[in-house]
């Protein structure tokens, strides 16, 4: 087994590729921390109700704004 840090470490590595992130945060529990760190770093708004939707979702999940950028 790897201790945890070095995991995270391959996680960051991976911080471009938005679809091995999402793989690897439901692979494990202990991974979806520092994974979301990742996938949510950048969030793009197009629409007026993609904005209105942004918001329903963060209402929804108090962990999430503070790892938006």
């Amino acid at each position: 087994l790897l201790p945890l840090d070095v995991i995270e470490d391959i996680i960051d590595m991976f911080c471009n590729d938005l679809w091995t992130l999402c793989n690897i945060s439901l692979s494990c529990r202990a991974l979806l921390d520092r994974s979301r760190r990742h996938i949510f770093v950048h969030i793009y708004i197009r629409r007026k109700d993609q904005l209105e939707n942004l918001s329903e979702f963060l209402d929804a999940r108090p962990w999430l704004p503070p790892l938006i950028k």
